[in-house]
């Protein structure tokens, strides 16, 4: 069963808490919350860690304007180590972050030093994720309940068979087959179809082919061989695509458009006939499937990191970044009296031979990678 750690400041979110808890058990997750602490023996620091490093398979993190309490001899909240353990051990962070135009109780509002802090973490995880905004409670536990059943599918959705989703025998079976059978009459059995591959273009996910495919029923009495009646397709992607209509002619019986995206969207077709009849059909182009079709990689980096001459701290950050977005971060070791870092960047093959700028802490080196799938590059930085 799926656990999922919900990390947040209390008092100020409370009823959001409440309600997000309500929702992961309604979809037959476990939430894993200090609510259900209680009195431990154990230091509340470590006991959160520890859940969240052992205690969970995913990190939801709720924020607003309160950076939370920093443990005695800390310098971060127990609210952003907790963060930083979910990053560390690799589980799957859903990030939401209440909307800047909301209105919100100033007692509830952090200023001074803790205001700050919040401002640097909050840009930390607007550059690490794509993260949710919120306004209120129920639409932060509708996305939350969303985000889940598309990350967790397989641990979410009841499995057919029994003690799942059980199967029964409709009250009229020719009712629902009617309703099959308007599908195929309404569509004049052509169908709208799509495949999509890595993008070879930048700044883009995918390339998705779009084309019509005849209906080959079983059955003869909806079985189509070909689609030779089809005069001409029109394709209308939306606003993204410039609310242009692309329209194509039959050609040989294939009618299709290829387009590139970086987001999913919803085609729209219009299909004329030789007889003058049109009729609309609509697919979603989620990418839903694409890790399977471009399958991920990475590439290693590893040397020695000084600023000014001079070997930095252990633990000092260094990061990569790919077309200003952060990819990947490591902290540093001291070996052999040099401070080193080792720094996998996972990626896919439509990174290939894209630069990679490091910053060590919030300077930028001079040293440029490239991004090589599986290669392992020794590469010294220093920066000024």
């Amino acid at each position: 069963m799926l656990r999922v750690f919900v990390s947040s400041t209390f008092s100020d979110l409370k009823e959001y808490r409440k309600a997000v808890r309500g929702i992961i058990r309604r979809i037959g997750a476990v939430d894993v919350a200090m609510e259900h602490l209680g009195a431990r023996d154990e230091q509340p620091k470590e006991l959160c860690l520890q859940l969240v490093r052992d205690g969970s398979d995913a990190f939801v993190g709720i924020y607003a304007h309160r950076y939370g309490s920093i443990p005695a001899g800390d310098t971060l909240s127990i609210t952003e180590l907790e963060y930083n353990e979910a990053m560390r051990s690799r589980k799957k962070c859903l990030i939401y972050i209440v909307d800047d135009e909301c209105a919100w109780p100033p007692k509830f509002v952090d200023h001074g030093s803790a205001a700050e802090l919040l401002h640097s973490f909050k840009n930390r995880l607007r550059q690490n994720h794509t993260y949710g905004s919120f306004t209120d409670k129920h639409e932060l536990a509708a996305s939350v309940a969303a985000d889940i059943a598309r990350e967790f599918a397989f641990l979410v959705y009841p499995l057919v068979g029994p003690g799942g989703a059980t199967g029964r025998n409709p009250s009229s079976i020719e009712e629902w087959n009617a309703a099959r059978v308007d599908v195929y009459r309404n569509s004049r059995n052509v169908f709208l179809a799509h495949t999509l591959r890595g993008s070879r273009r930048a700044g883009q996910e995918y390339d998705i082919a779009l084309y019509l495919i005849p209906h080959r029923s079983n059955d003869p009495r909806y079985r189509r061989e070909n689609l030779s009646d089809v005069v001409e397709a029109e394709f209308f992607l939306g606003e993204r695509f410039g609310n242009k209509v692309f329209r194509v002619k039959n050609r040989g019986g294939t009618l299709g458009i290829v387009v590139s995206a970086y987001a999913p969207f919803l085609c729209t077709c219009r299909v004329r006939f030789s007889d003058g009849q049109r009729v609309i059909l609509n697919r979603y182009i989620d990418f839903e499937m694409g890790p399977l079709i471009r399958p991920p990689t990475v590439c290693g980096f590893f040397g020695t990191v000084t600023v000014h001459g001079k070997s930095v701290a252990h633990g000092t950050v260094v990061s990569a970044w790919i077309d200003g977005a952060k990819k990947a971060e490591c902290n540093t070791t001291i070996y052999q009296d040099s401070s080193v870092y080792i720094l996998n960047v996972p990626g896919h093959d439509s990174l290939k031979g894209k630069d990679i700028i490091f910053k060590i802490g919030d300077n930028t080196a001079p040293q440029k990678g490239t991004y090589t799938s599986w290669a392992n590059t020794k590469l010294d930085l220093e920066a000024t």
